[in-house]
């Protein structure tokens, strides 16, 4: 059966993370392709999640632990894809390369999405109990397996200029795709606050872990002039308890108040009334590109911005937009020193946030990115893609 001009094209995508349709980059994509005449189905791990409007949601039994998730979870997905018709399937993360492949074997049109560089993060993963030539070993072997998905696949989406120079050569078909925020989300006309308003408030939306330089930026907090009237919202999960312990025990966290974890609408009406916004991650190649969807919430919200001074986020933040500073991450004084640039020049750190908000009404918003999603999935299920059948192939799963 073939797209024709009487049904929907349709997509399905692929999730064996537990967070299924809490993904906020899938949901938008889905949302996005929905709207815009795509019959959507979505195999995720989660049974109990909300449906979304105009989704066809396909619940897989959830699993624990990373062996569940590497070794029995693709299997429940590719069964479960198997018995969807679609002219198209979408899946994300390593662990469903086994399917991708299997599916495009058995003739059906599949999209490859790249949200990490997951080949660069396996030297730093200690929990895979190699020493650093075995990792070194396995990001070869991953790195092989990954670029022959990726000529395999009928397309390839990125989330990243880094990760779109190295697999564009690669793929046939090739999309860079940012996860920007929605202009939805953040409306126009929107007033911002005077940043040189009382008391100062900064928010920190990393949460409690090593990537977000949570003990670096609490250590500069304490650098700061004890006289400044300043309040400190730090926003995000605790990923590591004994960090947790750490950083409070830090002088500097006497200046924090600590949300947790918070509903979207709170976080967003939380920044509007900030001054400045912190985003930082540490020295790792994941963290190279700029993939942080804070840092485009707070450019969204007119917040000047402290970043961590690699070459692509200084080059955004300083130089193509002038919306922040850039700042070591590994140095708190560093970290301390960008803070009180913004907090010396109100006015200045007013300009820098207006500048931020330009560029994200002119460049970096969802629907500026929905414009090349919905002209990629177009050609991916363009006529004489094979709309496959019902359990066509589920025969090699049963």
């Amino acid at each position: 059966m073939r797209t024709s001009e009487n049904r929907h094209p349709a997509v399905c995508m692929l999730s064996a993370s537990y967070l299924g349709m809490a993904d906020v980059r899938m949901a938008k994509e889905m949302r996005s392709l929905a709207g815009h005449g795509f019959s959507v189905s979505a195999v995720v791990a989660q049974p109990n999640t909300r449906p979304m409007e105009q989704v066809r949601v396909q619940p897989i039994k959830a699993t624990r632990g990373r062996f569940s998730r590497y070794a029995v979870q693709p299997f429940r997905v590719l069964r479960r894809a198997l018995r969807v018709p679609a002219d198209a399937y979408r899946f994300c993360g390593p662990e469903l390369i086994c399917c991708g492949i299997v599916l495009r074997a058995l003739g059906r049109r599949v999209v490859f999405e790249m949200i990490e560089d997951y080949r660069g993060q396996l030297p730093a993963k200690r929990w895979l109990l190699l020493p650093l030539r075995g990792r070194l070993a396995l990001q070869w072997l991953y790195g092989a397996v990954e670029n022959a998905c990726a000529r395999s696949v009928s397309g390839l989406i990125v989330a990243g200029a880094e990760l779109d120079g190295r697999m564009r050569p690669v793929a046939r078909d090739t999309l860079l795709l940012e996860n920007f925020p929605s202009m939805l989300d953040f409306p126009l006309p929107l007033e911002k606050r005077p940043t040189g308003g009382r008391p100062i408030r900064i928010i920190f939306a990393g949460g409690i872990r090593h990537e977000s330089a949570v003990r670096q930026f609490v250590s500069a907090l304490d650098l700061l002039s004890p006289t400044l009237d300043i309040e400190v919202s730090l926003v995000g999960g605790i990923l590591s308890p004994a960090l947790m312990e750490e950083v409070q025990a830090l002088p500097g966290w006497r200046r924090v108040r600590y949300l947790g974890s918070i509903p979207q609408q709170a976080l967003r009406e939380l920044m509007w009334s900030a001054t400045a916004a912190v985003v930082l991650y540490t020295p790792e190649p994941n963290h190279y590109d700029v993939r942080s969807n804070r840092l485009y919430e707070a450019m969204a919200c007119s917040l000047p911005v402290v970043v961590s001074d690699f070459p692509r986020w200084r080059h955004l933040v300083q130089e193509s937009v002038a919306c922040g500073v850039a700042v070591s991450p590994s140095d708190p004084e560093s970290i301390a020193a960008g803070l009180n640039s913004l907090i010396a020049d109100p006015q200045q750190a007013q300009e820098l946030g207006r500048r931020g908000r330009a560029a994200f009404v002119e460049r970096f918003n969802w629907e500026r990115q929905e414009e090349k999603l919905i002209a990629f999935y177009r050609r991916m299920t363009a006529d004489g893609a094979v709309a496959k059948t019902a359990c066509d192939g589920c025969d090699l799963l049963a």
